[in-house]
């Protein structure tokens, strides 16, 4: 997806490494581009959230559904995001979703914003998961 450098997704992606709660003012901006490269196929995903999914019959379309559908829950700046295997150590900003998917049962997306150059921003799934009593993650959607 390019932008044009003075595109406020741009302005919200650079204090959004610095300050992660910016991207709230600007959440139907950047879901809006999310979905655009939903549609066009450009969404990466990892090997764990593949993984997961498959262990939980997440479908790609669900984890879609949600992201487009409801809010962030968490947003982390480059170097907080402190869960996974490596706490602190993700080079880009992540933000979660959390809400029912397609087949009604909740699930939590983790999402991160990479800049790919000027005025290009590439989104990848990081993990996908199914919030218990216990998890971290709301569930008063």
């Amino acid at each position: 997806m390019h932008l044009d450098e003075r595109d406020p997704l741009l302005r919200v992606w650079r204090r959004a490494r610095l300050m992660s709660q910016s991207w709230l003012e600007y959440w139907d901006e950047l879901v809006d581009v999310l979905a655009r490269q939903f549609q066009r196929n450009r969404v990466e995903w990892s090997d764990h959230a593949l993984q997961q999914m498959n262990d939980r019959s997440i479908s790609k379309r669900s984890v879609q559904f949600v992201i487009e559908h409801c809010l962030p829950d968490e947003m982390y700046a480059a170097h907080e995001y402190a869960h996974g295997p490596h706490p602190h150590t993700n080079p880009d900003p992540v933000f979660s979703v959390t809400g029912r998917d397609v087949p009604g049962n909740w699930i939590t997306v983790a999402v991160a914003v990479q800049r790919m150059g000027p005025g290009k921003l590439h989104f990848v799934i990081v993990t996908v998961l199914e919030p218990s009593t216990n998890s971290r993650h709301r569930k008063s959607k």
